[in-house]
This record gives structure tokens, C-alpha cells and sequence, in this order.
């Protein structure tokens, strides 16, 4: 018996496993950041009662894992019904038995809807330790709005550049040190 950690075995389920963890973690962050975003005087008004971080934000919490789980608990029911899935349907063409291929699947789902529960949890964790602070004070101002990474400015400057790169001649040639000029003969 070959171990679990042999390469064709290992590499494609910690890829399947990734690949679903990945979309739950971002899906529990950002969720977790706009409830806090939105519900930050109510934050606000319980620690300032004397509630600890846990106790303020479980609401919250449990409310940004059940959003982020939604999609995989969704597919989870209705696998083999609706959803042929990859797996079962590599198997059966391999000419395994139709019963290993089913339960090979059913294992690998309930392996992604616990690693995605395990990564959406410890992912809101971190986020409201960030956001709420050891003196049990909430920073919103650690909770930035969604800008966009290129600007019209960012955009502008880039275009002058563009077309300043068009006026030189495209003659260079680059030596150890410096750009030096070529003449076309």
C-alpha cells in the first residue's frame, strides 16, 4: 500500500482541496468585512458594554460563515443527481466499479466542505482579530473601502508614457550601462 502522501495521489486532492478553499476563504473575508463595516455602531455599542470581542461579533461571525458556505453546501446536495463531478467520472472511464468511484466522490466533497468550513472559520477569526483590537476597541479604520488599484491618473500617466516611448526610435539598442541611439542604414 502506497502512502497517502504519494504524489499522484497527493498533488490532485490538495489541488481540488485548494482550489474550493481559495473562492470560501475570499468569499468569508469579504463578507465578514462588510458586516463589520455595516454593523459597526452596533459593534461599537456592545464592547462599549463590556463585551468581549467574541461576544460582540459571534453574530456577525456566524453570519459571514454561513454566507461564504452557502455555495459549497449547495453543491454538496445535489452531487451525483445534477453534478457529475471530475473524479467519479475519471474513475468510471479508468473502468473502476461504479460503487468505489461514488465513494471516492462522497469523500472527497465531505474533505471539501470540512476544509472550507475549517478556512472560512479561521479566516472571519483573523479578520476580527484585526478589526477589533486587544483593548476590545473596533478600527473600522482598518476596514478600507474598495478602491480600484488603476485610476483615471494611473491610466493618464501610463498613456503619456506609452506615447512617449512611440516619439524615440525604436533604433536603441541597450549596451552594458546605457540606451545608446542607432541609425538605420
Amino acid at each position: 500500500m502506497t502512502p497517502f502522501w504519494a504524489p499522484e495521489k497527493f498533488i490532485p486532492i490538495i489541488g481540488m482541496l485548494l482550489g474550493n478553499v481559495m473562492s470560501t476563504v475570499a468569499m468569508a473575508s469579504e463578507q465578514c468585512l462588510d458586516h463589520v463595516s455595516k454593523h459597526a455602531p452596533i459593534l461599537e455599542t456592545r464592547l462599549a458594554y463590556g463585551a468581549s470581542r467574541l461576544e460582540a461579533a459571534r453574530p456577525l461571525a456566524v453570519e459571514s460563515i454561513r454566507l461564504a458556505l452557502l455555495p459549497v453546501i449547495t453543491q454538496l446536495s445535489v452531487i451525483g443527481l445534477i453534478n457529475i463531478p471530475g473524479v467519479m467520472v475519471g474513475l468510471l472511464l479508468a473502468g473502476s466499479p461504479i460503487r468505489d468511484a461514488v465513494i471516492y466522490q462522497q469523500v472527497i466533497m465531505f474533505m471539501v466542505v470540512a476544509s472550507s468550513t475549517f478556512g472560512s472559520i479561521l479566516a472571519v477569526g483573523a479578520c476580527l482579530n484585526v478589526v477589533i483590537d486587544q483593548q476590545q476597541m473596533l478600527r473600522i479604520d482598518k476596514v478600507h473601502e474598495n478602491r480600484p488599484l488603476v485610476t483615471r491618473h494611473t491610466l493618464a500617466k501610463l498613456g503619456q508614457k506609452i506615447r512617449g516611448l512611440g516619439e524615440t526610435s525604436c533604433t536603441g539598442r541597450y549596451t552594458k550601462h546605457k540606451y545608446e541611439e542607432v541609425e538605420l542604414r
